[in-house]
């Protein structure tokens, strides 16, 4: 079933829908289901000339009884008027909505028809014009749609994501960040993150921290470094990289193997480094994938040892139960 927010949209939808139908007393004079001559419309066209798209069959059928339902029902509100209106149109039988239906694929035939003829006449120009305010439009629904869904799932109580590490240190100290406006506090607190992070680089270079994995194309770069053409940084490291990119496969394979044994390096001097730091108390400086995989090993453990204390109770209870049998 449907979350009772997207159901309220629904009839919320239908009655914005109503007042861009006009009522006449023709319909107030009708009867429940009109011709379906009545309800073949010609099709409008916007303020650039651009064919609008018919109505459909469930909104003709709006547009017809919402005369009748307000004249009967004067104190109705508009949000009930369109949710009796849906339930009649539920409960019409195939044969009383056809004439909507093909009114509606008239129509849309119609609509096809004049849409071909209006782009035939468009020029490049207005046509990059319609397909960037489209593309606009399209970036707009998404935000909005992104926004309700997670206004929606606020309200069934979904918990707030992760914040990171730069976040609550900015909670922490934003009241005593230095300066008269919010553009200033944020940045005397991003100049005091990247002190903060160089003192904690350095920290972890005096407990002897492994450095990271080289890729293959870094391993390329400090073997060619001092004969790359160029004569700054900038222009060595295109001249590089455009190397790179000229190399063939099997010659990209050796640096590729040299990548993959600094892996091998890497993970096994981290793993080393880190049972060091829980042996001399500095399990903060653990990576979260390390401490994830130790609460979960530690689960399993748990987890069966009380499976077999279970096993141990139930065949105690077992030979208890025997000997008790054995001595009747």
């Amino acid at each position: 079933m449907a979350p009772f927010s997207l159901m309220t949209a629904g009839v919320s939808l239908l009655a914005k829908s109503f007042n861009v139908f006009s009522c006449t007393s023709i319909l107030a004079r009708s009867t429940r289901i009109l011709p379906a001559t009545y309800f073949s419309l010609s099709t409008s066209t916007s303020n650039d000339g651009r064919p609008k798209a018919p109505i459909n069959s469930f909104f003709r059928y709006v547009r017809e009884q919402k005369p009748f339902v307000v004249r009967q029902n004067p104190a109705m509100k508009l949000m009930e008027v369109a949710r009796k209106i849906g339930q009649q149109w539920n409960t019409l039988s195939p044969e009383e909505k056809r004439p909507f239906e093909v009114a509606a694929l008239r129509d849309r035939e119609q609509f096809k028809k004049d849409l071909e003829q209006y782009q035939a006449r468009l020029t490049p120009a207005q046509i990059e014009q319609i397909e960037q305010k489209a593309e606009e439009r399209r970036q707009m629904l998404a935000k909005r749609n992104a926004k309700r869904k997670k206004m929606e799932l606020t309200s069934l109580g979904k918990p707030k994501g992760r914040r990171s590490s730069y976040n609550i240190f900015m909670s922490e100290h934003f009241d005593k960040a230095r300066g008269h406006g919010m553009a200033a506090k944020m940045k005397s607190m991003s100049d005091d993150w990247k002190r903060l992070l160089t003192y904690q680089k350095q920290e972890l270079t005096s407990l002897g921290k492994p450095k990271r994995q080289r890729s293959s194309f870094n391993i390329f770069m400090s073997e060619h470094f001092d004969k790359a053409r160029g004569h700054d940084v900038v222009a060595k490291m295109k001249s590089m990289n455009d190397d790179w990119k000229r190399l063939l496969t099997y010659q990209k394979q050796v640096y590729i193997q040299l990548a993959e044994d600094d892996d091998v390096r890497y993970k096994n001097e981290m793993r080393s480094w880190e049972n060091h730091m829980v042996e001399i108390g500095r399990v903060d400086l653990l990576r979260e994938k390390t401490i994830t995989d130790r609460e979960r090993a530690a689960k399993k453990v748990t987890a069966a040892e009380s499976a077999a204390e279970r096993r141990l109770w139930l065949s105690d209870k077992v030979t208890v139960k025997s000997k008790s049998t054995a001595s009747k």
